[in-house]
Parts: C-alpha cells; sequence; structure tokens
C-alpha cells in the first residue's frame, strides 16, 4: 500500500516535471542521478528544489485525501 502510494506520487511528480519541460529523458532519470553531476551538484538542486517538493507534496497529500 505504501509503495502504492510512492509510485502514485513520484509519477505525479514527473508528469507535472514533463509539462513544464519538454523532452526529458524518463529512463535516464528513473536511473538515479546524472553520472557527470558532482555531490555537490546533487546537494545544490536538491536545495534548489526542496520548497517545490514541499508545495507538490502538499497537494499530493490532499488528493489522497479527498480520494
Amino acid at each position: 500500500m505504501i509503495s502504492e502510494g510512492v509510485r502514485c506520487c513520484v509519477h505525479a511528480a514527473l508528469t507535472n516535471v514533463g509539462s513544464h519541460y519538454s523532452g526529458i529523458d524518463f529512463d535516464a532519470v528513473g536511473r538515479g542521478y546524472a553520472l557527470e553531476k558532482s555531490n555537490n551538484d546533487i546537494l545544490a538542486i536538491g536545495s534548489a528544489a526542496a520548497h517545490g517538493a514541499e508545495v507538490l507534496a502538499g497537494m499530493m497529500s490532499a488528493v489522497f485525501i479527498h480520494r
């Protein structure tokens, strides 16, 4: 049950990103972080994404509560 919820939220997040940016290689995204990015790059991206993730998580919680 939890894994289904996680899968659904990840799918919603990737769909959201895909609606903003065309040409995303979702297969590559599914393999994890890009190899050419350093640990510092990944930390900076994560920090920049934190607020959007919180907002999106709040939206997903509301969706699941209303189901």
